[in-house]
């Protein structure tokens, strides 16, 4: 699967929905940028965050869009499939398939960035 592209377009409906949604949809784009910067938590730390979250709520565009971020921010296999282990106790049997989503997307974008191609 090209998770690429699938963000890429994900992005590109998400950019639509804010312009047609007008402040509602600006001041969600303004809370994700504030709530992901870097605090008492780092940007890799709340991209995990955000890894399990997508897991639970079944939210596919949720899970590539927080993995690619991830591995952007230096997050390895080992780190993601422990954000995968907690969202299994959150999210049940559900969360097994979803978490083999994360797991397949990340190996995706680790592979692009082994290979310096551009995240």
């Amino acid at each position: 699967m090209d998770y690429r592209k699938e963000v890429r377009e994900m992005r590109l409906k998400n950019k639509r929905m804010y312009e047609l949604t007008g402040e509602a949809g600006a001041a969600q784009g303004t809370l994700y940028e504030e709530a992901m910067k870097d605090g008492a938590l780092d940007r890799k730390t709340k991209e995990l965050i955000g890894i399990g979250i997508g897991i639970c709520v079944h939210c596919d565009a949720c899970i590539y869009g927080h993995v690619e971020k991830a591995v952007k921010y230096g997050a390895t296999i080992e780190e993601i499939a422990d954000a995968c282990k907690v969202a299994l106790i959150m999210g049940g049997g559900p969360g097994t398939h979803y978490s083999a989503k994360a797991i397949d997307c990340a190996e995706y974008y680790l592979k692009l960035k082994e290979e310096n191609d551009a995240i």
